[in-house]
């Protein structure tokens, strides 16, 4: 009965020893969760960081894209006009040499009204790359400035095709 009893005894200590590493294992096991959601909550954070500051790099170089686009349309824009000018001074001296007068003048009201709708669209041009105008978005100013270099480049053709016309008179 005595070998029952410490028997008894003895897997009532270890039962009890056994439950005992459990306890003392959960509030570790606690401890080191709590780490790691903390060390996730770190790491999230850095990363929401590294994302909002990567967006913001991302809309910076789209803004330049945007500007550069704008500069080379104005740049297209200032050539076509240089372009043109340069015809309508070759055209001025060409007329002198035309005999009818009619044809002389309708050259001249062509090319003086092509000039004029040139003028127009650089007046804009200027007005739509001032700051504020009209607070638009870059794809507003864009569409504008393609519409005026729609405008500069058929006015420049016109005076272009009057030239040629005169020069193989």
């Amino acid at each position: 009965m005595k070998r029952i009893f410490l028997l008894v005894a003895l897997l009532v200590s270890l039962s009890s020893n056994a439950q005992m590493v459990t306890i003392t294992e959960a509030p570790a096991t606690d401890i080191l969760l709590g780490e790691q959601i903390a060390d996730g909550l770190k790491s999230l954070q850095v990363s929401m960081d590294n994302y909002e500051l990567v967006k913001s790099n991302v809309e910076k170089v789209e803004k330049v894209n945007s500007y550069i686009g704008q500069l080379q349309l104005i740049s297209d824009m200032i050539d076509r006009q240089q372009e043109a000018i340069k015809n309508a001074q070759q055209v001025q001296k060409l007329i002198k040499n035309i005999k009818n007068v009619s044809t002389a003048k309708s050259t001249m009201n062509s090319v003086s009204n092509s000039l004029t709708a040139i003028n127009n669209s650089a007046k804009m041009i200027n007005k739509i790359t001032s700051s504020g105008f009209f607070n638009m978005s870059d794809k507003e100013r864009i569409d504008m400035l393609e519409k005026e270099n729609q405008i500069i480049s058929s006015n420049a053709r016109k005076i272009k095709s009057k030239l040629y016309i005169l020069k193989n008179l």
